[in-house]
């Protein structure tokens, strides 16, 4: 038995209790849900986890039978018994206590994160941080400018073309496209040779989803001028409307070829890596866009630190999120993504400080109060939870309605 308690105490260095609080956190001051945890097993699981501390692999055993006994129906008692279990060496009786757990809550294995580290996040609200993986199409306009800035200096367009290529501008900023459209064709009939022409009527056909149009228009222009980097990087974007990631790269390769400070090509491809599963690529191309310092820095900064959460690398994400809240200390969004990192390291109260800033940033922000609830569970903060999950139905968050039907009880 002492062979077998030191081997133990040695795997909780790495295996703690699925709901296990925090070294050094009190346990005074929580407030326990009768309905969740019973009427006894609160007590039960709170020696359970002091024993477990000691190293006290019997007595540890005992308080999370106990545990069990006292509230038979409670999932998370029997994951947390599960888990020791499997930690003894226990498979067949660890698997029973998670089918059991599973027949009354199937959220709840995945919560208390008994199916691996990063199993919570089938729970959590975790998909709306993909809206921040990609650029404002604003900020993509704001290249033509330059082009425009440095034609007129160069005088390789005359004037009536250079004010027609910036009316379109403005028609597409204002979302204005048939109105773009006409006025790209009249430029056309002016200048049936433009490259920036069919360039921009590609990226009007572009936001109106006509692919193979856009396309076409794309191909012309870089037929016209084959060194027009922007054209190329164009032609990415429909490439990677259509899922032909591939040819997206190649496309992207070719305009910072051309281009070599071209960063929103080095972001988009990082995205196309991301997607292709080439993560440490990605990552190199974050690191090039933020070392120019460009007008994507901050971006870049975020999907970094959201692909480095990818690669495992945790304090590498969380810095770059720091980094990225600390320019933008008013993005709720921001707040969530790292109280999802928080989350995921199991600093289930930092996660919950920064759902409530997010909170703070959006009133109606379901996804954060949904979040914030989990998280509460994991601290035993049942009540709250469960205000958190029934404001989330209240906004309109479908999932929340599903995790009150297993975790709010009555």
């Amino acid at each position: 038995m002492k062979a077998l308690q030191a081997v133990l105490i040695c795997l909780s260095m790495v295996y703690l209790l699925p709901a296990q609080i925090q070294v050094g956190t009190p346990w005074t001051g929580r407030n326990y849900s009768t309905e969740s945890l019973g009427r006894d097993n609160e007590r039960f699981l709170r020696q359970a986890d002091i024993h477990y501390r000691l190293g006290n692999i019997e007595a540890t055993f005992f308080a999370l039978q106990s545990a069990v006994e006292s509230n038979p129906q409670s999932p998370h008692t029997l994951l947390q018994r599960a888990n020791f279990k499997h930690l003894l060496g226990m498979e067949t009786e660890a698997a029973q206590d998670v089918v059991m757990a599973n027949r009354l809550n199937p959220y709840a294995a995945d919560l208390y994160g008994y199916n691996g580290a990063n199993s919570p996040l089938r729970v959590l609200a975790y998909q709306p941080e993909n809206a921040l993986g990609e650029l404002d199409f604003a900020k993509r306009t704001i290249y033509y400018y330059d082009v425009l800035d440095v034609a007129a200096a160069e005088e390789r367009n005359d004037n009536m073309e250079l004010e027609l290529v910036n009316e379109v501008l403005i028609e597409i900023e204002e979302n204005r496209l048939e109105d773009a459209l006409s006025l790209l064709y009249s430029l056309i009939s002016l200048y049936p040779e433009s490259a920036i022409a069919y360039d921009l009527k590609g990226v009007v056909l572009y936001k109106q989803e006509k692919y193979a149009e856009a396309e076409a228009a794309l191909s012309k222009s870089v037929g016209f001028e084959p060194d027009f980097a922007i054209a190329w990087y164009n032609l990415s974007l429909v490439k990677r409307a259509q899922g032909q990631l591939e040819q997206a790269k190649r496309f992207l390769d070719r305009a910072i070829e051309l281009q070599a400070d071209l960063t929103k090509a080095y972001f988009d491809r990082a995205l196309v890596k991301k997607s292709l599963g080439d993560k440490e690529g990605a990552l190199e191309d974050y690191n090039k866009v933020i070392d120019m310092r460009g007008e994507y820095y901050l971006e870049a900064y975020l999907n970094r630190g959201l692909t480095r959460k990818m690669l495992g690398d945790f304090n590498g994400a969380l810095a770059d999120l720091d980094k990225v809240i600390e320019e933008q200390p008013r993005n709720g969004l921001l707040y969530k993504n790292r109280g999802n990192l928080h989350f995921l390291f199991g600093n289930y109260n930092k996660a919950i400080d920064d759902y409530t800033r997010a909170i703070f940033q959006d009133r109606n922000f379901a996804e954060a109060y949904y979040n914030r609830g989990l998280a509460r569970f994991l601290v035993y903060d049942n009540t709250e939870a469960c205000m958190d999950l029934t404001k989330s139905k209240q906004l309109g968050y479908e999932r929340a309605e599903e995790k009150l039907r297993y975790f709010c009880v009555d």
